[in-house]
């Protein structure tokens, strides 16, 4: 045990915990000196002037043709699926108290059975009859 509490001691105490301050005369009078060489001037370099520029990013690596009307990349033989959302205020009893303004469209890509499918969802923009404020139905999760 008393074996124990000298090694932690050791541990705690020794060596490698304590600073050892290096008192070496003669190391006190380096920076107090005042016949200490004086370094000369550096050389001035010259200046030149650097034609100032905006950095941009680089383009893409696409064809010209890869965006077809919607925004997606995806050519004609990539099936599109629509699916309309409805909300229960234009199927219910006071539908005819609604109007429809516009819709909104949103595109998510879908895989199924190792092929690729665009899921379009559209998503009626209507309000109230007698009032501004539009209502929108909220865009679905992702797939």
């Amino acid at each position: 045990m008393q074996r124990q509490l000298d090694w932690f001691k050791k541990q705690l105490f020794g060596p490698k915990s304590e600073k050892q301050v290096f008192d070496l005369p003669g190391q006190d009078s380096l920076f107090a000196s005042d016949d200490a060489p004086v370094p000369a001037q550096p050389p001035k370099n010259e200046k030149r002037t650097v034609k100032a520029y905006q950095r941009g990013t680089g383009k893409k690596q696409r064809d010209d043709d890869c965006l077809n009307d919607t925004g997606l990349r995806f050519t004609a033989d990539v099936p599109v699926e629509v699916i309309e959302h409805l909300p229960p205020e234009l199927t219910g009893p006071e539908a005819d108290q609604y109007e429809v303004i516009g819709s909104k469209t949103t595109f998510r890509l879908a895989q199924r059975a190792s092929s690729y499918v665009v899921l379009k969802c559209e998503r009626p923009v209507f309000r109230r009859k007698g009032t501004e404020k539009p209502i929108t139905t909220p865009a679905p999760f992702n797939v």
